[in-house]
């Protein structure tokens, strides 16, 4: 395989072209990650694969065969490898390729492809993806330099923009959502569902408006102890949530459960004790912790990730007049990535040149070095070590000069390469 049949891809779906329910389909908890990656990379055109599963977004990572059935083989194997995916949801994945790959990932990254402009969540979630990928080894070097640019920039734009000024995260819209219901938190109690980083998040905002009494649930009981007693609230045994529903007025889900966590049945029976007060549900969890069945129960209201995108978006336009300068940043460092993979391109071109030349200089030595004696052969060394490196000279020039060039200097590297039947970069001995 030639090293021009190989270029950085990206597939996914997210909040904008996908519901929840094709989301759902695709999410991965970060213990099924490394069995999913090593499936991956077990894909004979697959040399790297990093994996992002957020609550937003699900997004495959590769170093893949860059054929005109590119698009087509990775959307097969996205099926093959999510078997609840079906033909007819290809319109809405999206497929990127080269510059355009690297500018998603970077934009992704920085907050500026997130639901809630600047959410700053996601940085921390692609370091996870990162982490994970160098854990499964399925990460090589064009990757591993993506993601760690990616990081980088995220910082930049950061601190140099005020892209995160404000409300940015789903944890803190689900708490403003609440107190749009509610009006003033401070005389009504709460239950969070899972003690993660987003229920972290979700605790620290419904502390910040003065909920009166803040419950916390974990599978893990210690968890929701360690949780709470940083919070100052109370910590709930996991299997208890059902019975003590008729005491709070809001309930966020925020679990990696795989299945409901609440089911209709289980709210249901705690609304005959409430006297018709309103319970309010909102789950951000991805799958989703909460029975949609739940919504149809008199005075009950659930809301989830959708019903986000209303707050998500009052709160984008206080941010969006930072957008320009973020994507100047994001460009910039998109073109930094450029010219290093153009290095990367004509770097083993100039290696493997060498090396062969060499090799042929040192097999014409050998068929004289038991013809002449040992000063002359040491004249033979010096006189063919001087001439190779006088005809490397050009090529060595010219591939220098054109080697941070997208376009050229990879298409001087290729040239050479058919020229001296040098090996694929991939896979260079």
């Amino acid at each position: 395989m030639d090293a021009e049949t190989l270029d950085l891809f990206v597939v996914g779906v997210n909040h904008k072209t996908a519901d929840t329910s094709l989301r759902e389909k695709l999410a991965l908890s970060p213990a099924h990650v490394p069995d999913k990656l090593e499936t991956l990379i077990g894909e004979s055109a697959v040399h790297e694969v990093a994996l992002l599963s957020t609550c937003n977004r699900t997004e495959v990572y590769t170093v893949f065969e860059d054929t005109a059935q590119s698009s087509d083989k990775l959307f097969s194997l996205i099926r093959r490898n999510f078997s609840a995916i079906e033909s007819g949801d290809r319109s809405r994945f999206y497929f990127h390729k080269g510059r355009q790959a690297v500018h998603h990932l970077l934009g992704v990254t920085s907050g500026l492809d997130s639901m809630i402009l600047g959410e700053p969540q996601i940085g921390g979630q692609v370091k996870d993806a990162l982490r994970l990928a160098q854990q499964a080894q399925t990460i090589g070097v064009f990757l591993n330099r993506l993601f760690h640019l990616a990081l980088h920039t995220a910082k930049t734009v950061r601190s140099e923009t005020a892209i995160t000024r404000g409300a940015v995260s789903v944890a803190y819209a689900a708490v403003e959502l609440a107190e749009k219901v509610f009006k003033d938190l401070s005389g009504h109690s709460a239950l969070l569902i899972g003690a993660g980083k987003t229920g972290r998040l979700a605790a620290k905002h419904l502390k910040g408006r003065n909920i009166k009494e803040l419950y916390i649930a974990n599978r893990t009981l210690k968890r929701a102890e360690a949780l709470a007693a940083e919070m100052d609230a109370v910590a709930m045994p996991f299997e208890k949530i059902a019975d003590r529903l008729h005491e709070v007025d809001i309930v966020i889900g925020s679990t990696g459960a795989d299945d409901y966590v609440l089911q209709a049945e289980d709210v249901r029976r705690s609304m005959s004790r409430r006297n018709k007060r309103y319970l309010f549900f909102i789950d951000i969890a991805m799958p989703r912790d909460f029975d949609p069945a739940i919504n149809s129960l008199n005075n009950v209201f659930l809301n989830n990730m959708e019903a986000l995108r209303q707050v998500a978006e009052q709160n984008a336009l206080k941010r969006e007049q930072e957008l320009p300068v973020a994507y100047d940043i994001v460009d910039e460092a998109v073109d930094e990535y450029q010219r290093w993979r153009g290095v990367q391109d004509v770097k083993p071109t100039i290696v493997a040149l060498r090396k062969k030349l060499g090799a042929i200089r040192r097999g014409e030595l050998d068929k004289f070095k038991h013809r002449v004696d040992d000063e002359e052969m040491q004249r033979m060394e010096e006189l063919t070590h001087r001439l190779l490196n006088k005809i490397l000279h050009f090529p060595m020039r010219e591939l220098n000069s054109t080697k941070e060039s997208n376009q050229q200097g990879p298409l001087t590297a290729e040239v050479l390469r058919n020229i001296f039947e040098l090996k694929d970069r991939y896979h260079e001995e």
